[in-house]
């Protein structure tokens, strides 16, 4: 169905979350496909396939070091330039939406044994 529409350019946002799409791009159902960081990672896809990686400057190497690291072509935004919003919801001891502080907070971390898990229940990795 995609490839009777004979698309220019189909821009994959992620291709590392799913193995649907990753199989979607491996089929050149476009003239030009690119993809970008959904995760930071080259799709490991042939350039022949996948023609662009789509990535922010400041989040790379120096480009003749980071374009060694993708099968794409690596496109670089300016890192001037922000290019996805992030508004901080903390500053550390407090949170920004409520103003209540974090002290009472206390993290406790502990470890997985087979008595954890019940008999009829499941285990997702």
């Amino acid at each position: 169905i995609i490839e009777k529409e004979d698309f220019d350019i189909l821009f994959y946002p992620d291709l590392t979350m799913s193995t649907h799409a990753q199989r979607l791009a491996m089929a050149k159902l476009a003239k030009v496909q690119a993809t970008s960081h959904g995760h930071p990672i080259t799709s490991g896809i042939p350039k022949e396939i996948m023609d662009y990686y789509i990535s922010w400057e400041a989040a790379e190497l120096e480009y003749a070091t980071a374009a060694n690291h993708y099968t794409e072509e690596l496109v670089l935004l300016p890192k001037e330039t922000v290019h996805q919003y992030y508004s901080p919801k903390s500053d550390g001891t407090r949170s920004l939406v409520n103003g209540e502080f974090y002290s009472h907070i206390k993290r406790t971390y502990g470890t997985f044994s087979d008595n954890d898990i019940p008999e009829d229940g499941n285990w997702y990795t």
